[in-house]
Formats: C-alpha cells, structure tokens, sequence
C-alpha cells in the first residue's frame, strides 16, 4: 500500500509540476493541500490545508533538477495554522514542493496518523543572466568605468580604477584604496580648482569679504596708539578685525575645501556595452559588505536616460543601508524617497554589528508600474514604477566627498538604533564582495 501511495504521490507531483511551471514573479497557483509560494528574490513559504495541522509537524522542503528525482534542502515545522517559512531566499532554479511529514497525534484519547502530503511542484525558471564570478578575472560581460575619474558630481576626490575589482574564490570583490601622495596632491588641486568653477558667483563674493576683511584689519592697525585710551580702542578695533577676517577666510574655504577627507581609489564595474539590458523583471545577488564607513558599496541599475534603481547602497555599521530610485520627470532626475533619512531601510535587522559580516541577498522586481525591493527575502520598500527604459547592471564601492571623513572620524546616523560609543574606525577601508547575480528578465 505503501509503494501505490508512493506511486500516486510521484505521478500526482509530475501532474502539478505540468501545471504549475511559473516564471520567478507569477503568481502561486492554488494546490488541494500544499501551496508553495516561489518567487526569485523572495523567501520561500508554503500553506497546507486539508491535513491535520499542528506545530509540531515537520515539513520538508524538496528540490529537483528533472522533477523526479527530489532532495530535501531543509526541513522546518509549521505553524498551528499551516503556514511554513523555509527561510530560504528562492535563487536556484529548479522544481520545488513541500511535503508534510505523516504526523501521529491524539484526538479523543484515541492515537491517529495524518498521511503524508506531498504539496504542488513549482518551478524556478533559469535565470536570463547569470554571473558566478569564477575564474580569476571578469568575464566578458563586464567592464571597468574608469571614464568616470575625478570628474563625477559630488566624486572629486574618488576616481573607479579597474584594478579596484578582483576575482577569487568565487567571488568578485570591489574595494576602495589609499592613492599616492603625488596623485592624492595633484587630485586636490584639481578639485579646487572645479570647486572654484562650481561656485564662481560665491567664491568672488567670499574673496570680496576677505579683502575688506584685511582693510579693515590694516585701518584697525594703523589707529593712533600713544594714549592708554587710544591703545585701547586699537586693541579692541584689532581683535574685532581679526575675527572678521578669520570668518571670511573660513567661508572663502568651504567654497574650495579640495579633498579633505583624503583622495581614494575606488571601484566600478557595469554590463554596458556588453548587449546585457533589460527593461523589466528580477534582479538577485549574494553580497556581503563590511562594517567601515566613508564609502557606499551598491548594486545598482542604471538606463541610458540616467535613470537609476539603487537596489542597495551600504553605508556602513552605525549608518545603515538604503533602497532608492532616480526617476526622471521632464528632464531632471529626482530621487525617490526624497528626503536621505527616509532611504534607510531595515534598521532593525542592520543595527547588529555581525551583520556586516555575513552573506546576505538583495534584489529588486520592477516594471514601469511598480519597484519592490527586498533583503534576505523580505520586502522591504514597494515604490512607484518609472518610465520604461533600458536598463545594465552596476557593482561598486564609491566613496563621495560628503562621507570620506567618515574613514577616521565614524559615527551613528541618528535613527540607526546605533550607539556611537561602539563605532570604531576600520583597519581596513570599505569593500563588497559578490558572490553572484541573477536577473530574470520580464517579457
């Protein structure tokens, strides 16, 4: 009886498996006793009904190449209603199901065993785009932007070097690096001088208060001082002078600080020009980030129009990490949340200090229509959907001259659930590793 059961399980499973085949983002199909939800990006869960459900019962989470020869991956128990989480972020493809456990209770004094239940057979679709990182170098899918150099907004202090990006042991690992004090000199004048550019209109009013600053200080010197009153007045119109000046000359200098939080290599790397685009569908990377600050590491999208889809930018431990877009209206960008403290999302999970250790999945699921984002298979930021466009992926460790300080002097972003006392500066400065990235493309 045992081995018909058996018999009808396999045959009811490669029925379901005809009939339930979904791509990543479709939508689960209803099943008599197990339903599995199965979706790339997103943590694996499955409902049974029909069977006896108790939390003690243990559930087995399967998975097979050809639909018929099936490995159990984890095995969890489910809820007093039936609900299972595997904990499983879905990113091999594969087909799937549930199966419950024969479960013995007692009902009525009276000891009962509830079969075994074989749920429906889902299947994740191959993905489009597939990038393992193996070998030693990147494959021919991606390409350094070292175009960029000191010149992008907001980046006169960094600039993306090829040579910032590796491959080993599986991984890709993109880091940001101390310069040379030649170039570090040659980089800092160079920002000035843009800073100066940047900010003509105030840089020649700032340098109109310093001059009168130093009038004022000459007149101030030159006042008569034989008399103890007048030596007085000098003294005191001297100290007033030379306040003023000092403050003009610090406000002529935040005009063109150059590079104080230092100059820095970093890293960037992008499928554009490699034919890999897409407008719409899934996107799935294992990423791990370290806990130093000054620096952003991000998985990201970007389209020909300058769109952006920031699937995660990593600030650091006692900052935090963010999911942002940049939708273009008319002819400007605008960010999406609008306001920086809004970007961040799960605090409560990256307040803890290891984990910034650990492997992690992110991704995204767009259309024009909508933009969800997730982490480790939550949810965590559904945005409105942008103008469709062609999109190619980016991997970096950027370093923006907002945030270089923060290499040395680290702190707690207010709202980060971070105590600023256990902030420590890094030995190391901020790098990402990928283990890979999927993209499951939307017809």
């Amino acid at each position: 009886m045992r081995m018909i059961r058996s018999v009808a399980a396999v045959a009811l499973g490669l029925v379901l498996t005809v009939a339930a085949l979904v791509a990543p983002a479709g939508v689960s199909q209803a099943a008599a006793a197990g339903k599995l939800t199965l979706s790339a990006g997103r943590t694996i869960t499955a409902q049974f009904s029909g069977t006896k459900l108790d939390k003690n019962r243990v559930v087995n989470l399967q998975r097979s190449s050809d639909g018929q020869a099936w490995t159990t991956v984890k095995s969890v128990k489910m809820s007093s209603k039936g609900a299972v989480n595997f904990g499983i972020v879905a990113s091999d493809p594969g087909y799937y199901r549930a199966v419950a456990k024969a479960f013995g209770y007692k009902e009525k004094k009276k000891t009962k065993v509830s079969p075994e239940v074989v749920g429906e057979t889902r299947q994740l679709a191959a993905p489009s785009f597939a990038e393992q990182f193996t070998g030693s170098t990147l494959s021919e899918a991606w390409r350094g932007r070292d175009e960029v150099g000191y010149q992008a907004n907001g980046r006169l202090c960094s600039a993306p070097v090829s040579g910032n990006t590796t491959v080993s042991g599986g991984s890709a690992v993109l880091k940001m690096t101390n310069v040379s004090a030649s170039e570090a000199k040659t980089a800092t004048a160079a920002a000035k001088n843009r800073q100066k550019a940047d900010n003509a209109s105030a840089v020649k009013k700032a340098d109109s208060a310093v001059s009168k600053a130093e009038t004022a200080l000459a007149k101030a010197k030159a006042m008569k001082n034989k008399t103890k009153s007048q030596k007085k007045k000098r003294s005191a119109a001297i100290k007033k002078a030379k306040a003023s000046l000092k403050k003009a000359k610090a406000a002529r200098s935040a005009l063109t600080p150059g590079c104080p939080g230092g100059v820095y290599h970093n890293a960037m790397i992008t499928t554009q020009g490699s034919g890999e685009s897409f407008t719409a569908g899934t996107v799935v990377a294992k990423v791990k980030f370290v806990e130093g600050q000054g620096a952003h590491a991000g998985i990201w999208l970007q389209a020909g129009n300058r769109q952006e889809i920031d699937i995660i930018e990593a600030y650091g431990y006692g900052r935090g990490v963010t999911n942002v877009i940049h939708r273009l209206s008319g002819s400007t960008l605008k960010k999406d949340p609008k306001v920086d403290k809004d970007a961040y999302v799960a605090v409560s999970t990256v307040k803890t200090k290891s984990w910034w250790s650990k492997w992690h999945t992110v991704a995204v699921s767009f259309d024009d229509s909508t933009i969800t984002f997730y982490l480790d298979g939550a949810k965590t930021r559904q945005l409105k959907g942008m103008k469709a466009a062609d999109y190619q992926l980016v991997l970096s460790v950027l370093s923006s001259d907002w945030e270089t300080y923060r290499v040395k002097k680290p702190d707690a972003r207010p709202g980060s659930g971070v105590k600023k006392s256990s902030v420590k500066k890094q030995k190391s400065l901020p790098s990402m590793s990928v283990d890979w990235i999927r993209v499951w493309k939307k017809a």
